[in-house]
């Protein structure tokens, strides 16, 4: 019977049956290889180290290699976003073509129809005749078809967007050419017609300045002396009233004018765009005459145009001016207020001298209204007993001299 082998107790002999087993070990393999020793003998810090090294190394190169690969594999995916570009690149001669085609059209449909009839050319021309809108097919049931290509959708926006602003300029470019062609008209109808316009100007100043009660000038008389003056045009040039006023209210201009007999001209471009002129060039000469009525000379003005001649000097020497009833005036034509002084005013447009009736006049209108002052205005000059009565009654006499010299008013 054989014993089992005991260990020695002793140190040198266990050593060198350690090695001995090693030995043995290493030959038929049971060690750890080189490399399995290495990673064992690494420590924790070594570790973490190797690892962001491999992070970094990933970030650096690899992840660009990956990305090239993503790219690769993307790129089909991203074709349907690019395509309509490609399809656009190539087939821009076409495009342009069809964009040159264009006009200025406002109808409801017209743009995608438009945008129909490219796509048709670009399928076909592709040889995609499955694709291409079928005749008599909308571009927005074309849209809701389950076999279009997304390249195609994406060309539909490119174009949409491209026909969109060419049609959008070609308006505008319309818009202006139509603004150009009626202001021509309007001003060659005002210039063939020039001395109707000169007596609406001369009449609507006559009227427009005349003061109410207020003080207060009359500018609802423009609008009534602007449509006389555009009806006797409209006469003259054998244009029937019926058929503009039958076309203003068929007509969207015709809508939010306030006064109906301006709305009478709004069917007919060219006529709006005189009526706008007259309107323009009365206020512009009305404004400037009162800036230079100091300038103005008063020789020939009579009665409305006298008095009218008389408050725009009063307004630019600073006076409030009102008018007073064309009958029952009491003497006075105007009456004019400065720091707090009453004036009451007989203007008489005369070409021969004026006499005691007017000095008299004033006076009686001194006492009905109550005015600290009485003045007669003429452009003429006063009769001796005129003078003596008005000197005895505190009544103020301007003549033409005085007229000269406005800033004593």
């Amino acid at each position: 019977m054989k014993t089992p082998d005991v260990e020695p107790t002793s140190g040198a002999p266990d050593e060198q049956a350690r090695e001995a087993r090693g030995s043995e070990q290493w030959e038929q393999g049971l060690w750890p290889t080189w490399s399995q020793l290495w990673l064992r003998s690494l420590s924790m810090f070594e570790a973490a180290i190797f690892i962001l090294a491999v992070l970094a190394f990933w970030y650096l190169v690899g992840r660009k290699w990956f990305m090239r690969g993503y790219a690769r594999k993307s790129a089909s995916e991203r074709k349907a976003d690019s395509g309509g570009q490609t399809l656009l690149a190539r087939n821009l001669s076409l495009v342009n073509q069809h964009l040159d085609l264009l006009r200025a059209g406002s109808g409801r449909h017209y743009l995608d129809d438009k945008v129909r009839d490219c796509l048709r050319e670009v399928a076909e021309r592709a040889r995609a005749v499955k694709v291409a809108p079928r005749p008599g097919e909308w571009l927005s049931q074309w849209e809701t078809r389950n076999d279009i290509p997304d390249e195609y959708r994406q060309l539909v926006v490119h174009l949409r967007g491209l026909f969109s602003r060419r049609h959008q300029e070609l308006v505008e470019a319309q818009r202006a050419a139509d603004d150009r062609k009626h202001e021509e008209e309007a001003m060659r109808l005002i210039e063939r017609h020039r001395d109707l316009v000169d007596k609406f100007l001369e009449i609507a100043e006559r009227k427009v300045s005349t003061l109410d009660d207020y003080g207060e000038e009359n500018w609802d008389a423009l609008p009534r002396e602007i449509d006389t003056c555009l009806s006797k045009i409209a006469k003259r040039q054998g244009i029937d009233l019926d058929r503009i006023r039958h076309i203003t209210k068929a007509s969207r201009f015709g809508h939010g004018v306030s006064d109906a007999a301006t709305r009478v001209w709004w069917g007919d471009e060219t006529f709006r765009r005189a009526h706008d002129h007259l309107n323009k060039t009365f206020r512009a000469l009305h404004e400037a005459g009162k800036a230079g009525a100091q300038d103005e000379e008063p020789d020939g003005l009579a009665g409305v145009e006298f008095e009218n001649y008389i408050a725009k000097i009063l307004h630019s020497n600073g006076y409030d001016v009102r008018g007073t009833p064309v009958t029952g005036d009491q003497g006075a034509d105007l009456i004019a207020t400065k720091n707090g002084k009453k004036v009451v005013i007989q203007a008489k447009g005369y070409q021969g001298v004026v006499g005691n009736k007017a000095v008299q006049e004033v006076m009686a209108a001194v006492q009905f209204y109550g005015a600290d002052e009485g003045w007669v205005v003429t452009n003429s000059t006063f009769t001796a007993s005129a003078k003596a009565l008005a000197q005895s009654g505190k009544i103020r006499l301007i003549d033409r001299g005085g007229l000269r010299n406005t800033k004593e008013l």
